[in-house]
């Protein structure tokens, strides 16, 4: 049996992941990061059209990396785990919900060695 391998060019080709990096140079997280496809849809992006959509969604997400670099420097003292649990509370169809994500530190994909940064739903399953 192949084992299948991961290629993340082609993952945000498909659509299944977004690359955040850019976004996020002023937060202090330098390290390449991605979100699901689904992380996107359910927490980051917004339903409603309005003049400040964009400047909404680039709220949401830097909120996002706000709570996973306080779990990064807080949780990662005394835990040697790859995978942080945490969670963000935001506004969504007039409701305040609670979204329970995962952080994975892992490798760009099976060519590329260099660390990076996922962020998926916990509901998801494992991803790269």
């Amino acid at each position: 049996m192949t084992e299948k391998r991961f290629d993340r060019n082609q993952a945000l080709e498909d659509g299944l992941q977004i690359d955040v990096s850019d976004h996020l140079k002023n937060t202090g997280l330098l390290i390449p990061t991605y979100v699901t496809k689904q992380l996107w849809h359910e927490v980051i992006k917004l339903d409603t059209t309005t003049n400040d959509l964009n400047t909404e969604e680039d709220k949401r997400l830097k909120e996002v990396i706000s709570k996973l670099i306080y779990y990064l420097r807080t949780h990662r003292q005394s835990s040697k785990s790859n995978m942080i649990y945490f969670n963000v509370e935001f506004s969504r169809e007039g409701e305040q919900q609670n979204f329970d994500l995962v952080s994975n530190l892992g490798v760009i994909d099976d060519n590329d060695s260099n660390p990076c940064i996922t962020l998926f739903m916990s509901d998801e399953g494992r991803k790269q």
